[in-house]
């Protein structure tokens, strides 16, 4: 088990050192734990978090490790980021597959009109 989060990690920084979050384009940063996943919209050059949704909330309802619940998610953070005047992001998926749950946020934050 330590070594699939030591490669993850390994993983997340290799991909950290290519995508960098701008006030014109800033990161969704995807994390992911068994029961919930958290999104960040972050301005990284000025180091503010523009927008965040997860299923941790106490506004969200439902299972929260399920892809479902990552679309919700997604499309909510979407919607928060257009809010905040932000129409382009750089997708990091923190080290993880896009797959499942991780590309689920994807999908969402496309359907509430955000451009990855």
């Amino acid at each position: 088990m330590q070594n699939r989060q030591v490669a993850r990690d390994r993983r997340h920084r290799r991909v950290r050192k290519k995508v960098r979050g701008t006030a014109a384009r800033p990161r969704l940063a995807v994390f992911r734990s068994n029961k919930h996943i958290y999104a960040q919209v972050i301005d990284d050059v000025s180091g503010k978090t523009v927008a965040s949704a997860s299923t941790a909330e106490k506004s969200f309802s439902g299972a929260g490790g399920t892809v479902d619940a990552a679309k919700q998610v997604g499309k909510l953070l979407g919607e928060r980021a257009k809010a905040a005047g932000v129409d382009t992001v750089v997708f990091d998926r923190g080290g993880n597959r896009y797959h499942g749950r991780v590309a689920g946020i994807a999908d969402g934050a496309r359907e509430a009109g955000l451009t990855l």
